[in-house]
C-alpha cells in the first residue's frame, strides 16, 4: 500500500500541469470624499471585473488621501450585488473610537477572479478524480483500477491495492469517456489523507449511474462516498425509494427527494451530477444538496470533532457498509471555501455538458 501510495504521488508530480497564477488581477484605486458622525460607516463602489466571474473576490485598504492625517480605517466587503456590479464596504475608524470629519479618502481595490470553469477547478478544487488518459492506474493483468491520480491541489491519490476490491475500467466510453464500474459487493477506493469531517465547509461533487440495487435492506441503499463511522460523520447514500440520505447535519441525517421535476437520482442506468454542501458556520439552511442543476433541499450541517480517517468513494465506510453498485466518472471536492448557488450551478451545466447528463 505505501508502495503503491509513492508510485501514484510520483505520477501526480510528474503529470500534473503547473500552477501558476492564472487569476485575472485586476489592482486601481479611487479617491472620495468621506464623513461620519460614529466608528462606522459604509461606502459603495462599481467593480470593474464582472462578479459572476468564477472564483471572484475583491478586497479593499482605505487610507488618508492627504498623508498628514494619521487616520486608520479598517475596510470590509460585506456585500456585492451582482446585478449592478456594485460593491458595499463597511468602513471602521481604527485610531479612535470616533467618527470623523468631512475628509478626502483614498479606496485601493483588488479584484480577483477566473473567466473560464475549468481554470478554476484546476487551480482552486482539493480533489479532483477522473478517468481521462493518465489519470489512473490499472491491474496488469486486468482492468481493475489500483489508484487514481488526484488532479486536485491536495495530491491525495484515491487506492485500493486489494485486486479482489478493485474497481473495474470501463470497456466502453460515455460521451468518450471512461469511467469505473463497482460491483455492488466490495468494490472501493480509499483517500487516506482526506479530512472531511472536522473541515467546518465542504463541497463534494460526484458524476454516477447507479445500475441496481442489493434487496438486503428493508430498504435498498447505494453508498456514494464518505466516512460512516458514526451517524455524525460526512457521507451520503442513495435509497431506492427516491431518497439521497446526507450525514453530518444537526439531525441524525437529512433524507432529500431524489425525484424532482426531471431529476431522477435514484433511478437505474442514469448518469446524475450530484453536489452537496456543507457549510457549519453558515447556519440554518447554509448548507445545500443538487443533482443536475437544481436544488434539492438545505439543511443545518453540524460540526464533527471525531479524528479525521480514509475517505471512502463507492461505499461509506473502509469496510463493506453499503457499496454502490454503478458507474462513478468524476469525483471533485473543495475544502475550506462555499460555493454560492450560482458556482453550484456552473459547475453542474459544465459536467453536465461533459457527460452529456440531460436536465
Amino acid at each position: 500500500m505505501a508502495n503503491l501510495y509513492q508510485i501514484l504521488l510520483l505520477l501526480f508530480m510528474f503529470c500534473a500541469e503547473s500552477r501558476s497564477e492564472s487569476k485575472t488581477i485586476s489592482q486601481w484605486s479611487y479617491s472620495r470624499c468621506s464623513k461620519s458622525q460614529t466608528q462606522m460607516s459604509h461606502i459603495n463602489f462599481t467593480t470593474k471585473l464582472p462578479s459572476l466571474w468564477y472564483g471572484y473576490d475583491v478586497a479593499v485598504r482605505v487610507i488618508p488621501s492627504d498623508p498628514t492625517v494619521d487616520h486608520e480605517f479598517n475596510a470590509t466587503v460585506t456585500e456585492i450585488k451582482i446585478k449592478n456590479n456594485v460593491a458595499i464596504v463597511e468602513l471602521n475608524r481604527t485610531d479612535q473610537n470616533m467618527g470623523w470629519d468631512q475628509m478626502p479618502i483614498t479606496v485601493i481595490v483588488t479584484e480577483t477572479g477566473y473567466d473560464d470553469i475549468i481554470d478554476y477547478i484546476r487551480r482552486t478544487a482539493s480533489v479532483h478524480y477522473n478517468l481521462d488518459e493518465g489519470n489512473y492506474v490499472t491491474n496488469s493483468t486486468s482492468n481493475r483500477v489500483s489508484g487514481l491520480i488526484d488532479k486536485g491541489l491536495s495530491k491525495l491519490p484515491a487506492l485500493q491495492s486489494n485486486p479482489d476490491r478493485q474497481p473495474i475500467l470501463s470497456s466502453d466510453d460515455h460521451n468518450g469517456r471512461k469511467y469505473l464500474i463497482f460491483n455492488g459487493t466490495n468494490q472501493v477506493l480509499l483517500v487516506p489523507g482526506l479530512d472531511i469531517d472536522t473541515v467546518s465547509m465542504l463541497s463534494v461533487t460526484i458524476v454516477y449511474r447507479i445500475d441496481g440495487y442489493d434487496d438486503t435492506y428493508s430498504i435498498s441503499k447505494n453508498g456514494l462516498f464518505g466516512n460512516a463511522i458514526t451517524n455524525h460523520n460526512k457521507y451520503v447514500y442513495v435509497q431506492k425509494d427516491d431518497k439521497i440520505v446526507i450525514s453530518g447535519t444537526t439531525s441524525e441525517y437529512v433524507a432529500a427527494n431524489a425525484r424532482i421535476n426531471n431529476v431522477k437520482a435514484a433511478a437505474i442506468n442514469v448518469w446524475n451530477i450530484l453536489t452537496v454542501q456543507w457549510d457549519v458556520d453558515g447556519g440554518m439552511d447554509a448548507s445545500s444538496v443538487w443533482c443536475n442543476g437544481q436544488l434539492l433541499e438545505r439543511f443545518q450541517a453540524r460540526p464533527v470533532l471525531s479524528v479525521p480517517s480514509t475517505f471512502n468513494i463507492g461505499d461509506t465506510n473502509t469496510k463493506t457498509n453499503l457499496p454502490f453498485k454503478g458507474a462513478i466518472g468524476e469525483f471533485l471536492t473543495y475544502r475550506g471555501q462555499v460555493l454560492s448557488d450560482e458556482m453550484i450551478t456552473d459547475h453542474h451545466r459544465y459536467f453536465m455538458d461533459r457527460w452529456a447528463i440531460s436536465s
